[in-house]
């Protein structure tokens, strides 16, 4: 056994492939998660470097908990801000199409398409474009994407 170990290869075998089984399909472990699994262990800094080695090679990426969590949020800040904005671009269409003289309108916008369902006894052609005008104007969406029903 190397002098330098502090615990056995065994153990650090062990250790190793309990972190790989753990975090290796997640890819990542944090810098936190990490720091409390080594801290029960007596490792010396050869056998830390050698876990650190072995992750690395396992494509296990070790993440600053701090940034992943400032990153997390920021994402749900933009995600937040794109919901909030496609419902305020609903609202728009609607109030729009319903300015055109019809009853009711609801508009659902998902991605590149939208869906646009107003209160009609049939719509007449000069409708259908108004309405598709509308939506390219308020949601830069293409009349192709655009899918119009009639309740």
């Amino acid at each position: 056994e190397d002098n330098n170990m502090n615990i056995s290869e065994q153990k650090l075998s062990e250790l190793l492939a309990s972190i790989i089984e753990k975090y290796g399909k997640k890819g990542s472990v944090s810098t936190n998660d990490l720091f409390d699994i080594l801290e029960k262990c007596d490792l010396n800094e050869t056998q830390i470097d050698f876990v650190y080695k072995s992750m690395s090679e396992a494509g296990i990426q070790i993440v600053d908990e701090d940034q992943r969590d400032k990153e997390l949020f920021e994402q749900a800040l933009a995600d937040i801000a794109a919901i909030a904005a496609t419902i305020e671009t609903e609202a728009n269409i609607e109030s729009l199409v319903k300015a055109k003289g019809f009853e009711e309108c609801v508009a659902v916008i998902n991605g590149d398409k939208a869906n646009i369902i107003v209160k009609s006894e049939g719509l007449k052609p000069n409708e259908l474009s108004q309405i598709l005008e509308i939506v390219y104007l308020q949601a830069d969406i293409l009349p192709a994407n655009v899918t119009i029903s009639e309740k």
